[in-house]
């Protein structure tokens, strides 16, 4: 038994010393730094994932790019395996990052949704028409509205964007109101606002060209201010 366990420590010396042992327990020296991505190139022992971490990690810490002509090289005092580790670490660390900001962006625009839909009850924008028209040398896409206060109260102004979509839902452009004239409680009136026509601007050739009934029109109020001093506004978290 004596004998089989010194041959088998010799075994493993002479294959450590030939570079067979797992690549990734191997520490980077200043001996043997540029040797050892041919060794890692030859070496069977990392898989595409973690081949892929590791050439992160050297980018990541400005260890080489390619397309600067600068040579990459891996940091002496790590081992692969501690590369990998740390950029593997690094990657979930940023998905978690990004998933929790998706859920607060998520959160945030229900939030605002929420308010606009308060904001709705009390004014509702109707688009009734849509035209093109030439004036003074400007050719203009020009919309008819009526406006509707069911808030209960006199309105003195409001702002708010007429988001035009397609019939899929795929944003058009975004027609933004002002309106400074008063809304006296359960009045409602008719008015009429133009966009500048640029036929280079593929989304205004669209909104030309689409008649009205094939349009969906999200009104998106953002600030109804009353006669009595008090306002209503849509507060983004962004």
């Amino acid at each position: 038994m004596k004998t089989s366990l010194v041959g088998v420590a010799f075994l493993c010396t002479i294959l450590a010393v030939a570079g067979c042992g797992n690549v990734k327990n191997q520490r980077v020296t200043k001996e043997n730094k540029d040797s050892m991505f041919q060794q890692i190139k030859d070496s069977k022992d990392l898989t595409v994932e973690e081949v892929g971490l590791l050439q992160a990690f050297v980018l990541s810490q400005g260890l080489g790019d390619p397309r600067s002509g600068k040579d990459p090289e891996l940091p002496v005092g790590m081992t692969i395996g501690e590369m990998i580790d740390e950029q593997h670490k690094w990657n979930e660390d940023t998905k978690r990052q990004q998933e929790e900001e998706k859920r607060r962006m998520t959160k945030a625009r229900a939030e605002e949704e929420a308010q606009r839909v308060t904001l709705r009850d009390a004014l509702k924008v109707t688009v009734f028409d849509k035209a093109f028209q030439n004036a003074a040398y400007q050719d203009y896409v020009t919309i008819r509205v009526v406006y509707e206060n069911k808030s209960g109260k006199d309105i003195r102004g409001f702002k708010g964007v007429l988001q035009f979509n397609d019939l899929f839902g795929a944003e058009i452009v975004p027609f933004t109101i002002s309106e400074d004239e008063p809304l006296r409680m359960g009045e409602t009136k008719r008015q009429g606002w133009t966009l500048k026509y640029n036929q280079f601007k593929d989304e205004h050739v669209k909104l030309r060209n689409t008649v009205l009934d094939n349009l969906t029109i999200d009104w998106k109020p953002q600030i109804i201010l009353f006669s009595d001093g008090t306002s209503m506004e849509v507060k983004t978290s962004s």
